[in-house]
């Protein structure tokens, strides 16, 4: 009896292997029946529909639909879909009942850049650069005034120059640092880069300009605001102000109307 104990282990294996060669032969000879298709939005910002990822998947792969399963590229078609400029990932994968199932999840812009030249672009939650999209406008922070870089690259839109990299981390920063913070990120709608590179805030509430100066101390500026609405201006008029300084270390500097 003991060496039926010892083969027992290695008849289940084998029974194993051999019902999953069945199904795997099964789901490869298999048609695909049909192409399930999931967009998500970490922010509810839907750049793109079914229609535009199925049109993506037409271009990668002619047709899937009546198609042996095993004759269907996912790897291949994830690239193409994820080459998208508003997707961040793609999963394209089968399933054993014939269906061909693409999951998108789509990038985040934090900012909108207005450059110079009449051209506009997104910055996203990692940094990157990100085209329009003629579908969907995102509510996002809007950065305007002297862009860095004065020449695009025509194919992409986009600036080119290392000057330009500099600039786009900082906005970034800033931008990131706003959309964090539920009170910042509705009261700040306009981000203006001056003359001097320097970066003015421009509210939503309150008829003034915030002079934030470089990118210095982020926090402890941003606090000092804080402070100044909540202990100043909430008792107060909000529209007393034409300038709201923060350039100045630990100092807030208020020129009146």
């Amino acid at each position: 009896m003991k060496w039926m104990k010892k083969i027992a282990p290695l008849a289940a294996t084998l029974v194993l292997l051999v019902v999953l060669g069945f199904v795997t032969r099964h789901q490869n000879q298999m048609p695909c029946r049909g192409v399930e298709i999931r967009i998500s939005s970490s922010a509810g910002m839907y750049f793109l529909d079914r229609d535009d990822v199925y049109h993506q998947l037409l271009n990668a792969a002619d047709s899937v639909e009546g198609r042996p399963m095993i004759s269907i590229d996912t790897r291949h078609i994830e690239g193409v879909i994820a080459a998208m400029p508003e997707v961040k990932k793609a999963d394209v994968y089968k399933t054993i009942d014939g269906q061909l199932r693409v999951h998108v999840d789509l990038r985040v812009p934090v900012a909108r850049v207005l450059h110079p030249n009449g051209t506009s672009f997104y910055i996203d939650e990692d940094g990157e650069m990100m085209p329009l999209s003629p579908r969907y406008m995102a509510r996002v922070l809007l950065v305007n005034g002297n862009i860095r870089q004065g020449s695009i690259n025509t194919f992409t839109e986009f600036p080119v120059a290392d000057e330009w990299e500099n600039q786009r981390s900082e906005l970034f920063e800033l931008a990131s640092f706003i959309r964090a913070d539920p009170f910042w990120s509705a009261q700040i709608q306009q981000v203006y880069v001056n003359e001097n590179i320097e970066y003015v805030l421009i509210p939503r509430v309150g008829n003034h300009e915030i002079h934030f100066g470089n990118l210095s101390d982020v926090e402890t500026k941003f606090a000092c605001l804080k402070a100044l609405y909540e202990q100043v201006l909430s008792k107060s008029d909000w529209n007393q102000y034409r300038l709201i300084n923060l350039k100045y270390k630990n100092q807030i500097v208020c020129s009146k109307k």
